[in-house]
């Protein structure tokens, strides 16, 4: 009984270690990240023949940052800045004539074994602006230069159908006339007289 109980507890102790043994196992090294921005301004969007800013990090176990690629960049790689594969810094140009949408980054790292581990990122490009073309102010007509109305003619031809003011151009309706003809008549008529008057007088005499 005894060799029994110890066998299987023996067995016991083996199958908990065969079911523990994966706990205590080295973890698998989590993913690297990458970012990809406008290098004018990081929340800027990402236009076709844009220059843009790379930064990340490795896998957890990565002692080397091997290289940053895409086919969308100019040259097909980037330019690393700072190497540090916790901390990298890269710049690149995006094609000219890349279509909109997302498009993929590979990030090539190596570990303190000398594996090769890579892991992808994306960027996304936004469909480039066209400019407003500013309306043209219309300009103003300058205002027509108004017309100095032509002074009438001063001539003395009175227009037909004035009314009659009893004053005409020849002077047969002249207030002058009648008066005139009023004084010679009465010349006249002191004339005859006094002729009339000295007769008379020279008679008497006689």
């Amino acid at each position: 009984m005894k060799a029994i109980l110890i066998t299987g507890a023996a067995l016991t102790l083996g199958t908990l270690a065969l079911t523990t043994g994966p706990a205590f196992a080295a973890t698998a090294p989590t993913g690297g990240v990458v970012s990809v921005t406008s290098a004018k301004d990081a929340s800027a969007p990402i236009h076709g023949g844009s220059d843009v800013h790379l930064s990340g990090t490795c896998p957890v176990d990565a002692v080397k940052l091997d290289g940053i690629s895409s086919p969308f960049f100019a040259g097909g790689h980037a330019t690393i800045g700072k190497n540090d594969p916790q901390a990298f810094t890269g710049s690149a140009t995006v094609l000219p004539d890349i279509p909109t949408g997302a498009h993929g980054v590979t990030v090539t790292c190596t570990d303190k074994s000398g594996k090769v581990e890579s892991f992808n990122g994306s960027f996304t490009v936004s469909p480039a602006s066209t400019p407003t073309t500013p309306t043209k102010p219309v300009t103003p007509a300058h205002p027509t230069t108004p017309t100095t109305p032509s002074h009438p003619g001063t001539s003395g031809t009175i227009p037909s159908g004035a009314p009659d003011t009893g004053v005409a151009s020849n002077g047969a309706n002249d207030p002058g006339w009648p008066l005139a003809v009023a004084g010679t008549g009465v010349l006249a008529g002191g004339t005859v007289f006094g002729i009339w008057w000295a007769r008379h007088h020279q008679g008497v005499g006689k």
